[in-house]
């Protein structure tokens, strides 16, 4: 049986968490430990085999997060424990990580480690289906973070994909 090896990036906040959640559960899967995500062991498992998966599936999760992910998670001791934090501070789909992007958003700052002409083109390079968020952004804030103009920006195109896919079943719902 050949091996094969995967790339999947650090978790950093930056990128999207669904599909880096998901390309983590198929490792798990690979790895015969995905049942540590929700402790959902089989009956009949051997307290040591547990055990053994369990430490392997938090040590991969804890590889591919950032340093700077570490920090914010906090220390955790199961997999299932990591995997909660991070999905209640990032899966797009709860209230609570929309209440976070848009704190992060409307307490935007200009990032001092880059030039202002890099943030600048950041805010020029917005196209006009996120002209509501540009406007804010432009007029509603007196400093930015790249951070969370990207944050901002991805939940609009989430909001925008959500909105297509309603209107798509919409019509063809109508059709039938």
């Amino acid at each position: 049986m050949a091996t094969a090896k995967f790339e999947v990036s650090q978790f950093d906040g930056k990128i999207d968490f669904d599909m880096w959640s998901q390309k983590m559960k198929a490792i798990l899967m690979q790895m015969k430990c995905a049942k540590a995500l929700d402790d959902s062991w089989p009956e009949g498992l051997a307290s040591n085999k547990k055990f053994e998966r369990e430490e392997i599936a938090w040590s991969t999760i804890f590889l591919y997060l950032s340093d700077n992910m570490i920090r914010e998670i906090g220390e955790t001791t199961t997999a299932s424990n990591l995997w909660a934090k991070l999905k209640a501070k990032y899966e797009t789909k709860t209230t609570p990580n929309k209440c976070f992007l848009l704190k992060q958003f409307f307490s935007f700052k200009i990032d001092p480690a880059v030039d202002l002409e890099e943030n600048l083109i950041l805010l020029n390079s917005i196209s006009d289906k996120y002209k509501d968020i540009k406007a804010a952004l432009e007029y509603g804030r007196e400093e930015l973070i790249v951070d969370y103009i990207t944050n901002a920006l991805r939940n609009k195109a989430l909001e925008i994909k959500a909105e297509s896919i309603f209107l798509q079943r919409s019509m063809n719902v109508a059709i039938d």
